[in-house]
This record gives C-alpha cells, structure tokens and sequence, in this order.
C-alpha cells in the first residue's frame, strides 16, 4: 500500500509539474508573440516616419529649388547679362518675402512617442539638417537686411 500511495504522489507530482510546464511555455510564448507584435508595430512606424520625413524634404527641396529658380532669372541672370555686354547695371534689392520653414512634422514625432522607434543617426542627421536650413533662413534675412539699409537709399540716386 506504501508503494501505490507512493506511486500515486509521484504520478500527482508528475502531473502537477507537466501542468506547471505547459502554464510557463504558455506564459512565455506569450510574452514572445508579443514582443513579436511590438516590434512588426514599431517597424510599422518607423517606415511611416521615414516616409513623413522624406516627403517633408522633397517639399522643402521642391519649393528652395523654385525661390532660387526664380531669384537666378529675375535678379542675378538680367544682371550678369548687362555686366556682360559692358554695362553698368544698378543693384535692385532683394526681398525674399517670409523665409521660413515647417518644423511640424519633426514636433509630431517628438509628441507621439516617435523618437523609441528612430536610430539615433537618423535623429541627428536630422537635427543637422533643420540647423543648416535655420542657418541659411538667417543669412538670407541677413541679406535682404543689407538690402534693405545699403541699397534702398541709393535707389534713387542713379
């Protein structure tokens, strides 16, 4: 009867460990599948923002692109033109309008949370490029200041 009883317990045990088992690979795989998920949902918005961005660029190169087009054939080509033919022509001021840039997308990443999903290169590179574009809004506001203060006043003196 020592024995049965025995054989019993262990039979119990046996069981109760294969159940304990099974509980902690469910509990695992679990944990697993949703790493899974996390890490196919981040991929997922990290390619929506690479995509965010690159269109932001391409806007950006698109319309710099068309301001410096139309500043070469109103302002520097008619110039260097009638420098080339031995003329003296008059300096015209510049007016660059409002030089700005949208920075809204890059906010939107910093407000949802995008930054966990982004490599810290990306993050840089595009620190940089919003620095260097800040930098040249400066210089052509620096321009059209001198514009303004030097030319100006002297517009009318020719």
């Amino acid at each position: 009867m020592g024995r049965s009883l025995n054989k019993t317990n262990l039979r119990k045990s046996l069981d109760y460990l294969i159940q304990l088992l099974i509980v902690f690979a469910g509990v695992y795989a679990a944990f697993f599948l949703d790493d899974v998920k996390t890490q196919q949902r981040n991929q997922q918005k990290r390619i929506q923002i690479y995509h965010s961005l690159l269109k932001q660029a391409e806007q950006d190169s698109i319309e710099m692109s068309q301001a410096f087009s139309m500043l070469d054939s109103v302002v520097i080509t008619p110039y260097l033109t009638a420098y080339e033919k031995g003329l003296m022509p008059t300096l015209k001021p510049i007016f660059l309008g409002s030089a700005a840039y949208s920075t809204r997308t890059w906010e939107a990443i910093l407000a949802t949370g995008g930054l966990d999903v982004l490599d810290l290169k990306l993050i840089e590179d595009m620190e940089a490029y919003y620095l260097q574009v800040h930098n040249l809004i400066d210089r052509m506001k620096k321009m059209e200041m001198l514009c303004i203060q030097q030319l100006l006043p002297n517009f009318d003196k020719d």
